[in-house]
This record gives C-alpha cells, sequence and structure tokens, in this order.
C-alpha cells in the first residue's frame, strides 16, 4: 500500500482543537490536519496502559485503512506518536448516534427516549450497508451499538471502532468441506 502525501506522519503537523471522544484505553479529539487545512479525528491509543495485544491493535487499523466504502469510517494514516499511537480518520462533525440521542433529549423535554423512526430507518440501512461491505471482506465487527456509528451534517453515517474485529477467512478446504456436507441437503452449487 502507497503511502498518501497528503497525509502527514507528524503529530506536529496537527492542529488540536479539542476532545471529542473518550475510550477505555483512548481519546478522541477534533483536530485540522496543517498541510491541507481538512479536518480530522485523531484516535490516540495509550500503548502503555492498553490491555490489548498488538495484533488486535494491529488489525484494527489494517480494518480501517483497507476498507473503502461510504458506510465504514475511513483511516487516512497511523503513527507513532510518544507513547500513543495515532490513528487520523476523517470526522463525522455530529458523533455518535449516542451524542445525537442525548443532546435532543436534552432540548427537547418531551422527545422521549429515541429517535424518529425515518431517522431510525436511514441510520440502519446505513449501518447495514457498512456491515454488509465488512461481512463481504471477511470481517465481523463484534460491537455494533450507537456508540460506534458515527453521523456527520451532510447524512453521512460510519461504522467505528474496529478493536473487537474479527476477521475470518475460510480456507478452501474448510469451504470444500461445508460444501460436501451440505449435498443432500437441499443446497445447490
Amino acid at each position: 500500500m502507497s503511502i498518501d502525501a497528503r497525509w502527514p506522519l507528524e503529530a506536529g503537523q496537527y492542529e488540536i482543537h479539542r476532545r471529542i471522544g473518550k475510550g477505555a484505553f483512548s481519546i478522541v479529539r477534533y483536530a485540522t490536519c496543517r498541510t491541507n487545512s481538512l479536518k480530522v479525528a485523531i484516535k490516540a491509543l495509550d500503548l502503555e496502559s492498553v490491555s490489548t495485544s498488538f495484533d488486535d491493535i494491529l488489525t484494527e487499523v489494517q480494518t480501517m485503512k483497507l476498507c473503502m466504502h461510504d458506510n465504514v469510517l475511513k483511516c487516512h494514516c497511523s503513527f507513532v506518536a510518544g507513547a500513543q499511537l495515532w490513528l487520523i480518520t476523517e470526522y463525522m462533525d455530529r458523533g455518535s448516534c449516542c451524542r445525537v440521542l442525548s443532546a435532543a433529549k436534552a432540548q427537547i423535554a418531551n422527545y422521549g427516549e429515541g429517535m424518529d423512526e425515518d431517522w431510525v430507518a436511514y441510520i440502519l440501512n446505513r449501518t447495514l450497508q457498512g456491515l454488509e461491505y465488512l461481512h463481504e471482506k471477511g470481517h465481523i465487527h463484534r460491537d455494533i451499538k450507537c456508540g460506534n456509528i458515527l453521523l456527520d451534517s451532510q447524512g453521512g453515517v460510519r461504522l467505528a471502532d474496529f478493536g473487537t474485529n474479527l476477521n475470518i477467512q475460510p480456507s478452501s478446504l474448510y469451504l470444500s468441506s461445508l460444501h460436501a456436507s451440505c449435498r443432500g441437503h437441499g443446497v445447490d452449487d
């Protein structure tokens, strides 16, 4: 995979504006790339306190960098900055579905505990498109929840947080065995 020159691999090339999220071992910040003036999100994983294996972290980064779909969060680049791994991703200006629900509930007292049915249908449709793409590529997300579905003001919906992602690429031997065991049980070639 070639390096995209639009995305610098140095922490000083990003102007951090504010914190927009927090995970068990990471902080997400809103920033601007100084070389191209584009808005980004920086997920900084603390490598000294993370309990996840390096292989799991590598899987998350690879999944984000290799997946190219409108409903999967894009990772522009990643690099180590001090004791942190920085993932530079696209910025989703509305945040997670959880954040949107909390903000709506706080602003409208009679809004209730949910979201308009049309919004839910739209978000679920886009989420399912992203999941379908991941499954076609051999990935299982394993942590679908409102906090991992990000929204932007243009109507974009992206699946995020691939920390528990499982990559399944069945061997041809397994597929042959499965196919053979299905013969005679209503499963065609």
